[in-house]
């Protein structure tokens, strides 16, 4: 009986000589060894190239954007090129071994586990984000009804202050009076109610500056802001319901603005799609815009929409955002302001509308502007709500005064009536308004003044 030689190399064991690629029993196919592909050097070298060529493939045009990583990536071609960078990691770790490679992955899942506890301890509330990162920017002065306020200090320029763009502080003074508004006296009722948002709160200016204060004294007749900062046409008519003031005998001026009444139906009647993030709530979102802002301070959205007038920078924060795609919010924004209209008069009261045209309107052709600026295509840049309202207010007698003509007037003359980083008037642009308006025929038929106001 012949007895197999224990030394000899059993016949299942595996030969480490063999080579990567085995013909498959029964086919004359090769099968792939995907392993040693996966785990090798050259794959991770491929996949480190392919996310060099998605970034440089996938770069934005920086002028018509907002903030962008490095001023060049959106977040989305960032994530993935990091997708690409971390398997090519993961790839030369399992070339060099099995354990190289767990180590990867252990470690990814131990940054993931605490970011995804620090996402959801934002989501809930336990955390914001945009103050703990320093995003956060204060509340717009008006923007909250709070009686007998009285505020001192320095503001920004709006747009100076978005875009980072230099500029000067502005003192202010604010006042309100004891229903929350913007007043100097503490009044019940006035002949004219100045119902609006930020352009007629004004917190820039001494309040003797503002249209309220300056039409008051044109037409000897009690004037009386009802206005906050950020509200639509549907919340200026809430505002004017819960003021609890009396249209009997009265006129109330509503104040229309064209940059933005259709964005702030939007959010009023939620319908505006969702950002990319909020950045209180958000840890990774609070990250990516620290890093925007960080890697480039200056969006490249200020290179196309700030332009020179009168030998000064001027910018302009609303030009297509503020009704690209909103086209759907006109007529409710139409009907809100024909439903108060109503209101008023069966109130016994006169609702007159006042259109205030956009900075970009106005000023716009008369800047000059740089190659690859809005301003070359400016047309495309101006909403339909303007020629919307004055077909609206036409067919239903609402009378409407357009300050287009006076405020363009006013820029003809070498003079703006906008701050130049701002989105709202200066002191020179409240005066030709309250001027407009004191020279209204429509006004002009204010009622008699009556007791106590």
């Amino acid at each position: 009986m012949v007895r197999p030689d224990r030394r000899a190399t059993p016949l299942s064991r595996p030969d480490p000589t063999a080579p990567a690629h085995r013909l498959v029993r029964g086919s004359g196919s090769a099968r792939v060894n995907w392993r040693s592909i996966a785990g090798s050097y050259s794959t991770a070298l491929g996949l480190v190239a392919l996310a060099a060529a998605w970034l440089w493939w996938a770069q934005l045009p920086a002028p018509e954007f907002g903030r962008l990583l490095f001023g060049r990536f959106g977040t989305r071609a960032m994530a993935f090129a990091a997708v690409l960078l971390w398997l090519a990691l993961l790839c030369a770790a399992g070339r060099r071994s099995r354990r190289a490679a767990f180590a990867v992955v252990f470690a990814t899942v131990l940054v993931a586990m605490p970011v995804l506890v620090l996402e959801v301890l934002g989501r809930v509330g336990a955390v914001r984000y945009d103050r703990l990162f320093g995003l956060g920017a204060a509340a717009p002065l008006g923007s909250a009804r709070v009686p007998n306020q009285q505020l001192r200090g320095q503001a920004q320029q709006d747009i100076a202050a978005l875009w980072s763009l230099p500029a000067a502080a502005i003192e202010f003074e604010y006042r309100t009076d004891q229903h929350g508004f913007r007043n100097a006296a503490n009044r019940e009722s006035a002949d004219i109610y100045c119902l609006g948002d930020s352009y007629v709160v004004a917190g820039l200016l001494p309040f003797a500056q503002t249209l309220t204060a300056q039409l008051e004294q044109a037409l000897r007749r009690a004037v009386m802001n009802i206005a906050l900062t950020g509200l639509g046409t549907q919340e200026r008519r809430e505002l004017w319901r819960s003021a609890g003031r009396s249209a009997r005998d009265a006129v109330v001026l509503h104040f229309v603005t064209e940059d933005n009444d259709l964005v702030d139906s939007a959010r009023a009647r939620g319908t505006a799609e969702p950002g990319d993030g909020d950045v209180a709530k958000s840890f990774v979102g609070a990250v990516t815009v620290w890093l925007q802002r960080q890697t480039q301070p200056v969006p490249g959205q200020a290179r196309a929409r700030v332009a020179q007038f009168a030998g000064e920078p001027m910018a302009f924060a609303w030009d297509q955002i503020g009704f690209a795609g909103l086209s759907a919010e006109l007529e409710p924004t139409l009907a809100a302001l024909g439903a108060l209209h109503e209101e008023i008069a069966a109130a016994g009261g006169r609702h007159l509308v006042v259109l205030i045209p956009s900075k970009l309107r106005v000023l716009g052709p008369l800047c000059t502007w740089a190659e690859g600026s809005i301003g070359r295509e400016l047309e495309q840049h101006l909403g339909p709500l303007a020629a919307r309202l004055r077909e609206f207010c036409a067919a239903r007698e609402i009378p409407l005064l357009d300050l287009t003509d006076a405020l363009s007037a006013c820029a003809k003359s070498g003079v703006s009536p906008w701050f130049p980083l701002d989105t709202h008037w200066n002191a020179r642009g409240h005066a030709v308004v309250a001027q407009a308006l004191a020279q209204w025929p429509a006004l002009r038929e204010v009622p008699a003044a009556r007791p106590g106001r």
